[in-house]
């Protein structure tokens, strides 16, 4: 009777882990999304943290997010450079949000842009933020967060983007 029960709950507890969703709000709507990638800046202003992307599902397209820890707004055009060579280019929607020192952007994809997504992993995402009311600066955002251990050290964790979207756009 034990062993059935402990085999109930660790099914169970699996079962609720494994459903676990992530999930985009614009407005009052909610859009089924990736977890978040936690990436790396590396050629940003010194006031710039971290910062983050994800994919979201929006009927047959979906929508790309870009979120950074900075008091600027994101602005203009982002590209999407993929590890296969090829590049999506992300035109600026208008939709953005700035709260708790994090500028949020939020770009269109295509059903075929998805697919690209699908196909090969993100490389970097170059993108830009208005700074100080009067100029642009462009930045790169690359597709690892690099970790630094207690331990003393250094490498980087990829983000197997083409997997989460794929599974995205298959659920």
């Amino acid at each position: 009777m034990v062993n059935k029960t402990f085999f109930l709950l660790i099914f169970s507890t699996l079962s609720i882990y494994s459903i676990a969703q992530n999930y985009l709000y614009i407005d009052t709507r909610r859009y089924v999304s990736t977890a978040d990638w936690n990436c790396t800046i590396k050629n940003g202003f010194p006031e710039f943290g971290n910062a983050s992307l994800s994919v979201a599902k929006n009927g047959s397209g979906g929508y790309f997010v870009v979120s950074v820890d900075t008091h600027h707004p994101l602005k203009g055009t982002v590209l999407i450079y993929l590890e296969n060579g090829g590049v999506i280019k992300c035109l600026d929607t208008q939709i953005k949000d700035q709260h708790d020192g994090i500028s949020t952007g939020i770009y269109n994809l295509t059903a075929a842009e998805i697919n690209q997504l699908k196909n090969s992993r993100i490389s970097s995402v170059r993108v830009s933020c208005l700074m100080y009311s009067t100029s642009m600066h462009s930045f790169t955002i690359y597709n690892y967060y690099h970790f630094h251990s207690y331990l003393g050290d250094d490498f980087d964790i990829p983000n197997y983007t083409e997997e989460d979207v794929t599974k995205l756009f298959n659920y």
